[in-house]
């Protein structure tokens, strides 16, 4: 069965909640001619009212408790540059790393 988008994100909020280890993230590094560099990387959208553990279902980031957020933000992610922004290119990519 083929995972959607969401569930992705649902899997993987719940992977670094519960401290499991997880696989590199992806990101484009944009660098503005002043030198100020931007990564966007966090979407908004709340734990999966699936998540295993139950007291953080359905909430959002601002709604955790400050122990929780800590902790959520001292993961230690691998991270791995995007050559490109151009999103038929990171789609490409990203069908590669997914794809046996």
């Amino acid at each position: 069965m083929e995972m959607s988008n969401q569930e992705y994100k649902d899997y993987f909020i719940d992977t670094v909640v519960n401290r499991y280890p997880a696989p590199a993230i992806v990101v484009y590094q944009e660098i503005t001619p002043d030198g100020i560099s931007k990564i966007s990387i966090v979407n908004e959208f709340p734990f999966s009212e699936d998540a295993t553990i139950q007291n953080l279902q359905g909430k959002y980031f601002k709604e955790l408790e400050p122990d929780v957020k800590q902790s959520f933000c001292k993961y230690q992610f691998a991270i791995e540059y995007m050559p490109s922004s151009d999103e038929k290119i990171i789609g490409h990519i990203f069908d590669k790393i997914i794809s046996p």
